[in-house]
């Protein structure tokens, strides 16, 4: 039931990225750290480079299923820090921050199939990662308590992705590919009543638009036998927005005063994905090991943060004016993410790899101030097994069956406040680890 509901949302217009980039998609690619836009990525071809959709080695259909888990644990912030102050509350609290983030849980597919072999082998890829618990998760967080801004929800969603690739010339291959996004509307219309023996009453009404980001790959192989290329891809940058009007009221005393309107408008960028330029290199090292390199530049200096916007109405009635949402914000970095991955044959059914990547922080430097925004760096190192069966159950299916297991540590970072009085003080120190594994069945023919 599961594959359907997946297969489903390839016309769901909800469906939005990015676990692919966060964890990867599909168990050999992610032991891997993902470096194989230059070759071999299988049925996940369609999102790792839709080059390679019509790379596939004189196979015909490339299908993969499989389920990955990804466990954030983040250092806790027990000691009291002050929450709340006279710049977002009326008093001066205190307390301990929560640092348990939702797991990433779900089920991974991946699909390639040759349509005309016989006109540049145009083929076509299909991507998708379906969570199995909750099929959604939306939080626009605190914008002032401390939080790690990358990790919260930016996995717990679905993702797809289509592609269709083409052999330009021999050795030389093209593709491009769609991810879907949103952009949601949200009215609503509220009023309160204290009187007991009136009702108070709620309408909220909301409108969702697909939304697309289009990526491009190349792949170049550099050898006859299929074992040394070069890979390029690029990704446009995608933002899910939302926007939020809201009429409210409120009748605080029977037969008093006239009721108090409060009408505003909010926005909020629920996922941001950044624009990203990857560039790899597939290579053979000996008769029986592979090597893959790869760097990506991910721009994240025009990232737009989740926490809600408040802005007060301009073109209706107002009621009572309010203030203006003054969200602390940190400074952005674009950040490059180096990647090496390497596979060895120990023979001709079994493998074991090795993966490595180092992703810088896209936070400029810490604040001393009320901005509580966190991304500290991060090592991700990936182990991973493969087997193959030429003959599976005594058939004559060639199965696959891939495991991998991920741990990401995120280095420690030390946060001081400038003023008593500032939000998070006196400080607290940040880093951690994530924890994770996955299985990808898979077939050729």
């Amino acid at each position: 039931m599961k594959i359907w509901i997946s297969i489903f949302l390839f016309f769901n217009p909800l469906a939005f990225a990015n676990v692919g980039e966060f964890y990867g998609l599909g168990s050999r690619n992610t032991s891997l750290s993902s470096a194989t836009i230059a070759g071999r990525a299988g049925a996940f071809s369609g999102y790792i480079n839709p080059a390679q959709v019509a790379d596939q080695e004189n196979k015909r259909l490339s299908f993969a299923m499989g389920v990955m888990y990804a466990k954030p644990a983040f250092k806790s912030i027990d000691d009291p820090v002050v929450k709340e102050n006279d710049v977002n509350s009326d008093t001066t609290q205190y307390g301990s921050v929560n640092t348990s983030y939702p797991e990433t849980f779900g089920q991974v597919f991946g699909l390639t199939a040759v349509l005309f072999p016989e006109w540049h082998n145009l083929s076509v890829g299909l991507v998708s990662y379906l969570p199995i618990e909750n099929n959604l998760n939306i939080d626009t967080t605190d914008p002032y308590l401390p939080e790690y801004i990358l990790y919260r929800t930016r996995t717990q969603r679905p993702q797809v992705d289509l592609a269709m690739g083409a052999q330009v010339s021999k050795g030389f291959l093209v593709g491009g590919g769609v991810e879907w996004g949103f952009s949601m509307t949200t009215r609503t219309d509220l009023f309160i009543q204290t009187d007991q023996s009136k009702s108070s009453s709620m309408r909220v009404s909301s409108s969702v638009k697909s939304k697309f980001r289009p990526y491009f790959g190349l792949l170049k192989k550099i050898s006859d036998d299929h074992q040394s290329a070069l890979g390029l891809v690029f990704r446009f940058p995608l933002k899910s927005p939302a926007y939020f009007e809201v009429d409210s009221g409120a009748r605080a005393l029977s037969g008093g005063p006239a009721a108090l309107n409060f009408n505003y408008s909010a926005t909020s960028t629920l996922q941001y994905d950044p624009l990203s330029v990857e560039f790899g290199l597939m290579t053979k090292v000996t008769s029986h090991s592979i090597s893959f390199l790869q760097l990506e530049y991910q721009r994240w200096s025009q990232y737009q943060a989740s926490a809600i916007e408040i802005k007060s109405c301009e073109s209706r009635a107002c009621g009572v004016v309010i203030s203006n949402s003054s969200n602390p914000s940190a400074t952005f970095r674009d950040i490059y993410i180096p990647k090496l991955g390497h596979e060895i044959f120990l023979n001709d059914d079994q493998k074991i790899r090795f993966g490595y990547s180092y992703r810088m922080g896209v936070i400029k430097e810490i604040s001393t101030g009320e901005n509580n925004q966190i991304d500290p760096n991060k090592h991700l190192v990936n182990l991973g097994f493969g087997q193959n069966w030429k003959n599976f159950l005594k058939s004559n299916l060639p199965v696959t069956m891939d495991v991998n297991f991920s741990l990401h540590y995120l280095e420690s970072q030390s946060v001081k406040k400038a003023s008593d009085s500032n939000i998070g003080s006196p400080g607290y120190d940040v880093g951690g680890f994530i924890y994770g594994g996955g299985v990808t069945f898979g077939l050729e023919i």
